[in-house]
């Protein structure tokens, strides 16, 4: 047999190995920020949350609200305002924002955001 009916030569092989090794430290390479959960208070970061878990937000002696943070998603389980519409928004992944007006909070992750096709309002 002459080398010209091989299916693969070892260039191939080699070259296929390089694409599945990219493939496979693209998966276990991961942004550092993006699961970091800014906490803005009055236009200051009031906390930066890396670990999941539950924090409390508390202005002096007064508790603010109740913020969940699973490593992925992140939501507000109680709040002192009025409407709760910073409870009923749900739970929000990167890209995505938690507003509380009457306690002035805006709740978001850090690093890059997915890029939006359309934003409405």
């Amino acid at each position: 047999m002459s080398r010209r009916n091989k299916f693969f030569r070892k260039a191939d092989f080699l070259v296929i190995l390089v694409i599945l090794l990219i493939i496979v430290i693209s998966f276990f390479v991961k942004d550092k920020n993006s699961s970091q959960v800014e906490v803005w208070k009055n236009g200051e970061i009031a906390m930066v949350i890396k670990q999941a878990g539950e924090y409390e937000l508390r202005e002096g002696d007064n508790h603010l609200m109740d913020i969940y943070f699973d490593g992925k998603t992140v939501f507000v389980k109680n709040s002192s305002c009025s409407l709760k519409i910073c409870e009923k928004t749900g739970k929000v992944g990167p890209g995505g924002v938690i507003i509380c007006v009457p306690n002035r909070v805006l709740i978001k992750f850090s690093g890059k955001m997915p890029k939006a096709d359309v934003i409405t309002w």
